[in-house]
């Protein structure tokens, strides 16, 4: 099936730049990501602010009936700052769950980006197409693996295009997909827990809450880190193309200038 774009320019119209950006296979092309991480940052740390909030309301009304139980404050003054504190909850998780649905659909326009960039860069052999780079997010029990892979594999490659090591393990994908593991697990166990009909099984509640908040706020930096990151190599290591990349002084088009 034919690949190239019939009515694109050919090589021999393309200049500097552009040439490069041309690859052999004539599918991929570089395009920068700074675009969608900025994007990414924008969302994701939308997120984060949400979290530190919703937490910041959940540390409130732990402090608020902990001196109910012992007996530091008027009940009347307490239901009513609960009241205002659970109030406070619905926004903020509200707010969470739309920038969570924004920052994933941002996060995989990115993720589909760089998987692209990696091939037009020249490297070859990853296991996952830039589809399903994105892909096994979705699907239950891969996605506690293949998304790893293929953030892995779209590091180093990004690092080394033509020289990437499929065994190496870099600490910082390692980090943020074991932080991404807790939070999942994390959601998992959130969504199965009730609140009793105590006060002290309430506060034991908002304590996990805030717990599983901090692992959410870790697990989103450490995914900003990532873009950051790739983002950074892809445009180091297209900007130094090395030996194996287009040469222009080598390409008929410029030899003579």
């Amino acid at each position: 099936m034919q690949t190239e774009n019939p009515y694109s320019a050919p090589e021999s119209a393309l200049q500097g730049s552009e040439l490069l950006n041309r690859t052999t296979s004539g599918k991929y092309f570089f395009r920068p990501a700074q675009g969608l991480a900025l994007g990414t940052y924008i969302t994701v740390g939308a997120h984060i602010a949400a979290l530190l909030m919703n937490a910041a309301v959940l540390i409130y009304e732990h402090h608020l009936l902990g001196l109910v139980r012992d007996g530091a404050t008027a009940g009347v003054d307490a239901r009513s700052s609960l009241a205002s504190g659970d109030k406070l909850l619905v926004v903020t998780n509200g707010l969470i769950l739309l920038c969570l649905l924004v920052s994933y659909v941002g996060g995989g326009m990115w993720i589909y980006r760089v998987a692209c960039n990696v091939r037009a860069l020249g490297a070859d052999d990853l296991d996952d197409s830039p589809g399903w780079a994105v892909g096994w997010y979705a699907v239950p029990f891969a996605n506690l693996v293949r998304p790893f892979r293929a953030m892995r594999q779209i590091f180093l490659a990004s690092e080394k295009p033509h020289d990437w090591d499929d065994n190496s393990k870099p600490a910082l994908i390692v980090v943020w997909w074991t932080l991404f593991l807790l939070y999942s697990f994390g959601g998992y166990i959130t969504g199965r827990l009730t609140q009793g009909t105590n006060i002290e099984d309430v506060m034991s509640l908002q304590f996990w809450l805030v717990t599983y908040r901090a692992i959410c706020v870790l697990a989103s930096a450490a995914f900003i880190k990532v873009v950051w990151e790739i983002t950074r190599l892809q445009a180091k290591s297209h900007a130094n193309p090395g030996s194996e990349r287009v040469n222009l002084a080598d390409n008929p088009v410029f030899a003579n200038v």
